[in-house]
This record gives structure tokens, C-alpha cells and sequence, in this order.
């Protein structure tokens, strides 16, 4: 018995075909979970505004406290609590930048010379 998995995540198209049924239905909960991670109410933006809900991921939250909002509807003095801060102390940017080879540990400002951008790659 063949079992054809297709499906889309992220714009990609994924097949492949699986003859045991517990690997078959094993391959099918570890692709679809991490898509039905987005729709879980636990990782969704906490906006809500008349019944109008935000499904982006929560990313802002006060320091010390749980992610509530989203990009777009984060309240006054919340902070990326998901990227990687610089490493200089008291500074509460988001890093970017190393030496090549290494990962992202500095921001902008606190970047030293010959330092890149690791995530985008430009100097």
C-alpha cells in the first residue's frame, strides 16, 4: 500500500510517497504541525478589536513577561522578546552583526570594524 503525501507550506509543494503507515502518518504530523502552530491561538497576536482579530505571531511583551503582541500592535515600552539582543550590556537592540563564521552577537551601533550583517549579509 502506497500513502501520497502532498501538500504546500511556506509556497513550497512537498510529495513523497511512504509504504509503512506509521512512518506515513508520523511524516504527516511533523509537517503539518509546525503549519497548524501558526493557527494555534497560543501563538497568535492578542489584538482584538471588535471581534477584528491579528493571526500574525506574538513577538512584544514587557520585559520579564510573556509575548502579547505582534509588530503592529504593540503597546508603548514592549520589546522584541524573540530575536537575540546585543550582547553589550544595557542595550536592548536586536543583533545582527559578527565577524563571518560566527552568530549574530552585536547591533548596529555596538558592531565593530570588518563586522557583517549575518542575517542579510552585507557589511
Amino acid at each position: 500500500m502506497n500513502n501520497e503525501i502532498f501538500f504546500r507550506m511556506n509556497n513550497e509543494i512537498f510529495f513523497s510517497i511512504i509504504d509503512d503507515e506509521y512512518k506515513f502518518q508520523e511524516e504527516i504530523k511533523k509537517h503539518f504541525n509546525s503549519v497548524l502552530k501558526f493557527y494555534n491561538k497560543s501563538y497568535r497576536c492578542k489584538y482584538n478589536n471588535m471581534g477584528v482579530k491579528c493571526y500574525k505571531h506574538k513577538v512584544y511583551g514587557y520585559k520579564n513577561d510573556s509575548r502579547m503582541y505582534c509588530r503592529n500592535h504593540k503597546l508603548p515600552g514592549m520589546v522584541n522578546l524573540v530575536s537575540k539582543k546585543c550582547i553589550v550590556s544595557n542595550c536592548n537592540k536586536t543583533a545582527f552583526f559578527n565577524y563571518p563564521g560566527y552568530k549574530k552577537e552585536y547591533c548596529n551601533i555596538h558592531k565593530k570594524s570588518n563586522m557583517i550583517n549575518i542575517i542579510n549579509k552585507i557589511s
